[in-house]
């Protein structure tokens, strides 16, 4: 097969030409899945709304955009091509936006936003930048145009020392003993509000009791699941089956894939550590009543794409559903003060700007700061990334007056389901000229090299076959263009292989791409990451994670390697950090999860535990800093991720009621300090991430040899934290 590369013009410049490759190009694989023609295919949108003017603070207003898409040659009824979530008030859709809004919007709305970049058209749509996420078919949403109106109820009340936890993951069990107690004879769900994005979709004009409406899957209150939970309960055993069944989170006709219904379900973990107590524990009783929870469950079948693309964009409507929820609690005593709220989002990803300027770290960015307008006081905690191993960043440095250029080596592999994609990102804020970098790129095989620019404010070439279907993309994106202050190279590439016939693929093997300046731009950085698409532990076979092949990158210890003073000689024993004076593009520092480089969340890392506690090393797996942002050098601390070399992994709720399995990870570190931060705010203590850096740097002196550095380890390893369900992994000894 041919594969020729085609250069577009100015006429043909699209603002996001990432969202473009998505919903027209890895949408045949898509439409396949979902049984649906293309142009069918509803898509979810994260949006930067458009200032109304340059020297104004006010964005357009959800109304306004509603009322712009009328006039954008799509015809005069925008609910055949756009839909507004139903979550959002009439009090918030006719007032400025928040920095970061969701949409529902079919591909013909999408490419029209999309259009051309060489002009502002923000005052034409309303919308300054967009990423594009899950798709659906039209059964799947609900098509409502006027908000959701149903009656909240009364306060909730809770006793003084109170935090409200709230979990956003997937595969939640929130039938478990740890998530619920005892209160007059009756069982009582401590999951006060649980969207299931995943769950069976009820008709809002007919809910059962105990649930609330919602856009995808279903939403539910505490008082629905504790009687569900009654009903289900027989000699003091939850009949797990049967309760996940009355409450629509399993349904094998439509969605064969079921967390739950396996033995280990990632959010079913991670909310245990966060806020599971056992419920017939005395000691407990107190705490449990104090630690309300807010859970949500994203749709498996996004997060089974790991890259990021998909469940992240979920984030707005989470956290605008959790604050709403979180509105319904206030203190008993004193009456009407508001708990404090921390928030556990266990993911990560390889990719953005890692700068903070990302749209999902907006996102927590924008709560944040609006918890501390509202005065009530809010953390939100996310792990580092498992990605330390992974030889998916790179760094690269051009300088001098000769050898002005630098080749990375991609590795795309075969028989891989995903999309494949590289970011290359410009150390260099703002514009940049547009001969002051080059990227080239060239395929396996007879692939000839295609070049791009640093042409502002998009370049870009497309490669397709000899029937002219896009299988590939490269393109530059101008510092400026979105919410980004940096400019960036990208390069996107189809899956090379399915099972169904969604063809032509992309060739894998190796890809060359090489980043070359003039002598004019002087010295030129910059950083690459290759968005993750491995398939996920429990998950049907889908990616394959392309990597970057280094020859001089170590992975495993050789005789003369000056390794870091913390890694184990041990011939071919895996190295934890890149060697001293490495000459390798390939790194293991800056591999932080791109979500975790904004200013304000609390992000930690993961360390395995060894005897003596003071000599644990941090885990292989757990990513490092620094960042793009000088503000976040590495994760603000780390706590426990294995409990020991042979016992990879700490003990949390397993998916059958009463169960506990091990489960290793970031993932796994950063609840056990989301349940640290919620005692914190419950007794007034600061929790933000110095005060974490701080409280961790106390358990971890500077005087300890085997202290890991900051990049890893932030302030510190928390050794102080207990092992909260994992003792009988470490039985005392005989006496």
């Amino acid at each position: 097969m041919v594969f020729t590369w085609n250069e577009f013009d100015a006429g043909d410049i699209v603002l996001n030409p990432s969202a473009d490759f998505r919903v027209n190009t890895v949408s045949r694989s898509i439409a396949a899945d979902l049984a649906i023609p293309e142009d069918e295919i509803w898509w979810l949108i994260a949006a930067n709304p458009a200032k109304r003017d340059k020297d104004s603070d006010g964005y357009y207003s959800l109304d306004e955009i509603w009322d712009l898409s009328k006039k954008l040659g799509l015809g005069d009824d925008p609910k055949k091509f756009l839909l507004i979530p139903p979550e959002y008030p009439e009090e918030v859709r006719g007032v400025s936006a928040p920095p970061v809004i969701s949409l529902y919007a079919r591909r013909n709305y999408i490419n029209a936003v999309n259009d051309n970049a060489v002009k502002e058209r923000g005052a034409e749509t309303g919308i300054a930048w967009f990423e594009v996420g899950p798709a659906f078919r039209k059964d799947d949403i609900v098509m409502q145009e006027v908000p959701f109106n149903f009656d909240p109820g009364p306060p909730i009340k809770l006793p003084k020392g109170s935090t409200v936890v709230a979990v956003i993951d997937n595969g939640m069990a929130v039938g478990h003993e740890l998530f619920r107690r005892f209160d007059a004879g009756e069982t009582v769900s401590r999951v006060q509000f649980y969207w299931n994005m995943d769950g069976v979709q009820y008709d809002t004009s007919n809910l059962p009791p105990g649930t609330e409406p919602s856009t995808v899957g279903n939403a539910w209150t505490g008082k629905g699941l504790s009687d569900h939970l009654n009903a289900n309960i027989h000699n003091g055993l939850l009949d797990d089956a049967a309760f996940y069944s009355s409450i629509g989170a399993t349904d094998w006709s439509s969605r064969p894939h079921t967390p739950v219904a396996h033995r280990l379900s990632h959010g079913t973990h991670v909310m245990g550590l966060a806020a599971g107590y056992p419920a017939n524990s005395a000691k407990s009783i107190d705490e449990a009543a104090k630690r309300p929870i807010i859970a949500v469950n994203l749709r498996t079948s996004d997060v089974e794409d790991p890259s990021g693309n998909l469940f992240a964009l979920w984030l707005e409507q989470a956290l605008f559903y959790i604050l709403g929820r979180h509105k319904r609690f206030v203190i008993d005593d004193p009456p009407g003060e508001v708990p404090p709220l921390v928030i556990n989002f266990s993911f990560g990803n390889y990719a953005g700007p890692h700068d903070g300027t990302g749209i999902v770290e907006t996102k927590i960015r924008d709560v944040l700061l609006k918890a501390e307008e509202k005065c009530f006081r809010c953390e939100c905690v996310l792990p580092a990334g498992n990605g330390n191993e992974s030889r998916c960043h790179a760094r690269i440095e051009i300088g001098g007056d000769t050898h002005r250029s630098k080749v990375l080596d991609w590795r795309v592999q075969p028989s891989d389901r995903s999309m494949s994609a590289v970011q290359i990102w410009l150390d260099t804020e703002n514009k940049v000229a547009s001969d002051y970098a080059t990227l080239t790129v060239e395929g396996p095989g007879s692939i000839a090299p295609a070049s791009v620019p640093t042409h502002h404010p998009v370049s870009w070439q497309e490669l397709v076959n000899d029937t002219g279907e896009r299988i590939g993309l490269v393109y530059f994106l101008g510092a400026g263009i979105g919410p980004f202050k940096r400019g960036h190279f990208g390069v996107s590439l189809y899956a090379t292989d399915s099972p169904a016939d969604v063809g032509p693929f992309a060739p894998s093997g190796s890809w060359k791409l090489k980043l070359e300046a003039p002598q004019g731009s002087g010295d030129v950085g910059a950083k690459a990451w290759i968005i993750r698409d491995e398939t996920l532990p429990g998950f049907p076979v889908f990616g394959r994670q392309s990597y970057f092949d280094d020859p001089e990158y170590e992975r495993f210890y050789q005789p003369g390697t000056d390794i870091f003073h913390l890694d184990r000689p041990l011939i071919g024993g895996p190295l934890g950090y890149d060697p001293n004076m490495t000459s390798a593009y390939v790194r293991r520092q800056g591999t932080l999860s791109g979500f975790a480089s904004g200013d304000k969340p609390v992000v930690i890392g993961g360390f395995r535990s060894t005897a003596p506690e003071k000599d644990s090393p941090m885990a292989l797996y757990s990513a490092s800093g620094p960042t793009n942002n000088p503000n976040k050098t590495g994760p603000d601390a780390s706590a426990r991720s294995d409990d020991s070399m042979v016992l990879p992994g700490v003990l949390s709720a397993g998916s059958a009621s009463g169960s506990y399995v091990a489960m290793p990870g970031t993932s796994v570190s950063a609840p056990q300090v989301t349940r640290w931060i919620a005692c914190k705010l419950a007794d007034g203590q600061p929790a933000d991430p110095q005060a974490v850096h701080d409280a961790a740097d106390g358990m971890d002196p500077a005087t300890n040899p085997r202290k890991p550095p900051a990049i890893r380890s932030g302030g510190g390893r928390m050794l102080d934290l207990p092992i909260l369900f994992g003792l009988s992994r470490w039985p005392d000894p005989p006496t």
